[in-house]
């Protein structure tokens, strides 16, 4: 499937660019995340401006990242040998027909998949891992998104002596699922550790849900999950205010992004750069 054969989908009723944005490529889910002028600059180039490599530290962490994400994909493919894996050496629209075919076919587990181009919100998102869910009314299945991160979900907080119920009176449980049945439906609460709420990890998840309602596929439950160090499947919420204010990120925040990357191809043709942007400056960094 092609970007030009990609789902259409209906409009927001919030959230909607202020401009055409039509022109401006679809982002992934680190647009939310990064440096507002980096974004702007990967989409419009500046004359005579040059990307660099990334730090040597940088360039460390995210081949640990990746070796870690294969590491967990080989223990789900032992452990669902059902499972679909998607090439991704396949061009880009023969990745999206799979992942399409491998949903609309109800498969337990897709890895590597690469969703439909979300030609409203300008969104293009490959989530790691897809979970089957419920089996929805108009009798299609539901996926879940689940993240692989190279870093610590869980925190230890057990309950606190002589105090009824212990910290989850105030603090949530984490709630976990395992690699052999990660769905959210296996998942239970752990009475002894509570999960380490990343809001990078959630602005993704998010980006991956947003990009599921534009499907047939979405879940009536809106969760995601993240698979961490401790390689066990924490699931979060993505109901609840504190996402709820997230979600006002990954969809206000990119929609601001690709206005303000629209406003740049209109002077693309100077060469001078254009002025950094005044919300660069909460930024410290651009990877």
């Amino acid at each position: 499937m092609s970007d030009d054969e990609a789902v259409e989908a209906a409009a927001f009723d919030r959230y909607l660019p202020r401009r055409d944005i039509t022109a401006v490529p679809p982002q992934g889910g680190y647009v939310a995340k990064r440096c507002p002028q980096r974004v702007e600059f990967d989409v419009f180039p500046p004359v005579d401006v040059v990307p660099e490599d990334p730090p040597p530290g940088v360039r460390l962490r995210m081949d640990e990242g990746n070796a870690f994400e294969a590491s967990v994909f080989a223990q789900l493919r032992t452990l669902h040998p059902e499972a679909t894996v998607i090439d991704q050496t396949q061009p880009a629209e023969v990745q999206q027909a799979a992942t399409s075919a491998a949903l609309a076919a109800g498969v337990p587990l897709v890895l590597g998949g690469w969703l439909p181009t979300d030609l409203v919100g300008r969104r293009v998102g490959r989530p790691d891992v897809l979970v089957r869910a419920e089996r929805r009314s108009d009798g299609r299945w539901a996926y879940h998104p689940v993240d692989v991160k190279h870093h610590l979900t869980l925190k230890a907080d057990p309950p606190k002596p002589g105090a009824p119920g212990g910290a989850g009176d105030a603090v949530p449980r984490a709630l976990l699922a395992t690699l052999a049945d990660p769905a959210h439906r296996a998942a239970v609460p752990d009475p002894e550790r509570i999960a380490r709420s990343q809001t990078a990890d959630l602005l993704q998840l998010a980006h991956y849900r947003r990009m599921l309602e534009q499907t047939p596929h979405a879940s009536s439950h809106a969760v995601g999950a993240i698979i961490g160090k401790e390689l066990e499947v924490v699931w979060f919420r993505l109901d609840v205010p504190v996402v709820r204010r997230l979600w006002d990120g990954t969809d206000a925040k990119p929609a601001r992004l690709r206005c303000s990357a629209t406003t740049s191809s209109s002077r693309s043709g100077s060469t001078s750069s254009p002025p950094p942007r005044r919300a660069s400056r909460w930024w410290n960094r651009c990877w």
